[in-house]
């Protein structure tokens, strides 16, 4: 039930382990002659990695093997030691298995289903994006605001009180109704030139330039003077709304909620399109649609006073019946411009998205060759985008050239017909005919017929300023909804923070400053979504001081990380109580892949604490003393613990990545700490050489690993196992039964990077 033609992010889906498995379905799918593994099955367990080798075997393909596991020498024959320093050694393996067993002839179409068998993932890929322990949960608490109600909710963020709001918008008002003011009396202006002209006027014509050419440089110094208010309130407004998103996006955990239970925010994109974009765009909206919405109201109210003094009300009628039918026409033919801005956003989003992990996995891509594969997904997307923006400006087109009909060439034949109904009624008024006017009263004729016109004219523009502001508050509604929706899901991850969803939660997990034990009481332990049971009724406890530590095992996806994550409070535990020291100070996290921050050196060690610079002799001395402990003196003296960097996770080896995880627990010296396959890609010795140091620190470790070597440095074992009851095994390990482990030529365990010989790496 594989869908080919779903797009999905499945690193956010799938744990590394299942990641790894199809890593090596590709392999299968491809069945080359020969294939370089790198530490490609360091999360699987001992049995499925046999079974992998062993597939490769009946395949006949010659493998090129990157790994310290030393029970895969079974499955090569010779062995290539790098020690570090420019020095190599290659020797002999006795083969253990013939290679010479013929290759599988089924069809591809045929083989997908037996590769999936093969690495044990039957049943629907559909089933990863609804359960699973590290899968992407469903909504937890229903959003119900509707847009304008979250309109609402960033005016109240974008003003800080009533009175600020009235004060703004009201200065911004009188600028505006100082520069309708002057625009009308320009309006004025011309018109009396038109009579001065007519009465050949000479002075009073000069007189009135100089007036105009005031009344210019004030509308000149008021125009720049809107448009700089405009703009300082807009930037106010968007450090109010990025500091308000940004803040609690990074408090209760709410980068972490908004990706693991809130898949109500994909047709989001990703956040930093939100904050890049859509808040820009939509305070400078806000701050244009008020100026934008009060002119023309001013307009249309100043110019009726007008209309109303030079034709009645049979103008009025006349002009106000126009507007009406040309706003429902306009509002008929009018497209949902905020669906189509939402539309376009998303797809900006999506085709930065793919270009950000193109670069983010660009070595992979090209061990793959995958350049034509990924040009593919990247032309999807800028299809999509370019379709849709081609079927946007279809629509705004056609909207547009209604917009400017209705709005701005059909009032000149108003202008003329209001012209005539003027003339008729001063006409009427006077008595006679147009040749029996005075020259006075052809003067005083052509003043208010300008005028008119000029009125009528402004009057019309500002109508068509209302249909386009019509228009321009939908497209705003599409960011409405984007920064709003974020705004939301952010008070939902809150809510969350504080056990207040929509689900039934009585779990509780108990925090005891100071504490030695870690207990679960009859826990029942679901995925967020609750549409997965990982532990049902299940109790363990653990002692510092009495206990080595506790392992967590299973097979890949069966959710052994849920443990760690509900002691963090990442995860609600549905029922039961949990017991535990304070997480991030008493107990420490180590994932498998630690984050590598933007910083030195000495801030991947001590993150997420800033050592104060420069860095003190005693600070420098005990960093060095971790490295050591981790066997990475050599990278200290390389790079140098000031170094800075943003890439560090692409300079580092996965494995000293991984190492540099551990010394930040071995910094913070915590009672408990969690290690997530922490240690997946260190050598044997590495490994058991952390772990001795945990002991040595007094730290009581639980870890999740299907590593059965490890049992000799815990003495209890919790085994989940995936069945989707919530089945679950609790045995205490016997000291001195621990499984053995074969290791490699000792030349494999030495490098000479390192001060005293011994390292791993």
């Amino acid at each position: 039930d594989i869908d080919a033609e779903a797009t999905q992010n499945w690193e956010d889906k799938l744990s590394l382990g299942e990641t790894q498995r199809l890593a090596m379905a590709r392999l299968f799918w491809h069945k080359p002659k020969y294939a370089i593994l790198d530490e490609c099955t360091s999360a699987v367990s001992l049995k499925m990695e046999k079974r992998l080798f062993e597939t490769c075997r009946r395949m006949g393909i010659t493998l090129i093997t990157i790994s310290h596991r030393p029970a895969l020498q079974e499955y090569h024959d010779r062995m290539l030691i790098l020690n570090g320093d420019k020095g190599w050694e290659v020797s002999a393996l006795d083969p253990s298995g013939s290679s010479d067993v013929p290759k599988t002839k089924m069809e591809r179409e045929q083989s997908l289903s037996v590769i999936m068998t093969e690495l044990e993932v039957q049943g629907s890929m559909a089933d990863h994006t609804k359960a699973g322990a590290s899968m992407v949960a469903v909504d937890k608490v229903t959003m119900s605001t509707g847009l304008y109600g979250r309109l609402l909710q960033l005016n109240k963020l974008m003003f800080q009180s009533s009175s600020e709001q009235l004060f703004s918008l009201t200065a911004l008002a009188g600028l505006v109704v100082l520069r309708t003011a002057l625009s009308n009396s320009i309006a004025l202006l011309n018109g009396e030139a038109m009579r001065l002209l007519v009465l050949k006027d000479l002075p009073g014509f000069l007189r009135l330039s100089a007036t105009a050419l005031f009344q210019g440089c004030l509308q000149s110094m008021l125009s720049p003077t809107l448009a700089a208010v405009e703009k300082r309130m807009a930037l106010m407004w968007r450090q109010r709304l990025n500091r308000h998103i940004c803040d609690r996006y990074m408090q209760h955990q709410a980068y972490f909620h908004l990706k693991e239970t809130m898949p109500d925010l994909k047709d989001l994109g990703s956040i930093d399109q939100v904050l890049a974009s859509d808040v820009n765009s939509l305070t400078d909206g806000v701050a244009n649609l008020w100026h934008e919405f009060v002119k023309p109201v001013v307009d249309i109210a100043w110019s009726a006073r007008t209309m109303w003094n030079l034709t009645g009300q049979r103008g009025l009628n006349v002009q106000y019946a126009y507007m009406v039918g040309g706003f429902l026409f306009l509002r008929l033919v009018r497209p949902n411009l905020a669906q189509l801005t939402a539309v376009k956003e998303k797809l900006d989003a999506d085709f930065a998205f793919v270009h950000a992990r193109l670069r983010q996995h660009c070595e992979s891509v090209a061990f793959f060759n995958g350049g034509k594969a990924e040009k593919a997904i990247v032309e999807r997307h800028f299809d999509a985008k370019q379709k849709h923006y081609t079927v946007m400006k279809q629509k705004q087109h056609a909207y547009g050239v209604a917009q400017q009909w209705v709005g701005y060439f059909m009032p000149n034949n108003l202008v003329w017909y209001l012209s005539m109904v003027y003339q008729e009624m001063m006409i009427e008024k006077i008595g006679g005919d147009v040749n029996s006017l005075t020259p006075q009263q052809q003067g005083a004729l052509s003043h208010d017929l300008r005028y008119l016109a000029t009125t009528v004219n402004n009057s019309f523009t500002a109508f068509g300023a209302i249909m386009e502001l019509y228009g321009k508050v939908q497209s705003l509604m599409g960011h409405v909804h984007r920064v709003g929706k974020v705004v939301e899901a952010l008070d939902k991850a809150e809510s969350l923070s504080k056990g207040q969803t929509s689900m039934e939660e009585h779990g509780s997990v108990e925090q005891e400053p100071g504490g030695n034990v870690v207990k679960f009481s009859h826990t029942y332990i679901l995925t967020p979504n609750h549409t997965q049971k990982l532990a049902h009724d299940c109790s363990f406890e653990l002692t510092r001081g009495q206990d080595k530590g506790i392992l967590v095992t299973g097979q890949n996806g069966v959710g052994k990380s849920s443990v760690f994550r509900i002691l963090a409070g990442l995860w609600p535990l549905h029922r039961g109580h949990a017991l535990g020291p304070p997480p991030r100070t008493e107990v420490f996290f180590v994932p498998t892949v630690p984050y590598m921050a933007v910083g030195t050196l000495a801030d991947q060690i001590t993150y997420p604490r800033k050592l104060p610079q420069p860095l003190s002799d005693k600070d420098r001395e005990h960093l060095f003393e971790l490295l050591e402990m981790c066997r990475l003196t050599y990278l200290g003296k390389r790079e140098g613990l000031d170094k800075f960097s943003d890439r560090w996770e692409q300079q580092l080896s996965l494995g000293e990545q991984q190492r540099l995880g551990v010394a930040r627990a071995f910094f913070r010296k915590p009672r408990f700490v969690c290690l997530d396959e922490c240690t997946s890609a260190v050598a044997l010795d590495g490994e058991e050489h952390l772990y001795r140091c945990f002991e040595d620190l007094g730290c009581t470790v639980l870890t999740a690993s299907q590593k059965p070597w490890l049992t000799a440095f815990h003495n209890k074992m919790l085994t989940l196992s995936g069945d989707g009851q919530g089945s679950w095994d609790f045995n205490y390990i016997t000291p001195g039964k621990s499984a053995s482990q074969p290791r490699l030529a000792k030349a494999a365990y030495v490098d000479k990077r390192q001060t005293q010989g011994q390292g791993s790496r």
